[in-house]
């Protein structure tokens, strides 16, 4: 689950939609309203082949150290 905020209030939650749900008439033809009207894409269902194959760099230092050294230091 993913949310999305504006102005510090939580104004969407991004959720998968459950295959049972997706399967039935009446949210299929939303999401298909939806989708013709460009206001959502839809995923395939799956992870990209890409995904996976390579282990991510390993980088120096700390995002914490950073994040509190920036803070220490004011606007």
């Amino acid at each position: 689950m993913c949310g999305v905020e504006g102005r510090c209030w939580c104004v969407a939650q991004i959720v998968p939609l459950d295959r049972s749900v997706r399967g039935s008439g009446g949210h299929e033809a939303r999401l298909l309203r939806l989708e013709r009207r460009g206001l959502i894409r839809r995923g395939t269902g799956g992870l990209p082949d890409w995904l996976g194959k390579r282990r991510p760099p390993r980088l120096r230092g700390s995002v914490l150290k950073d994040l509190l050294r920036e803070r220490e230091g004011g606007w």
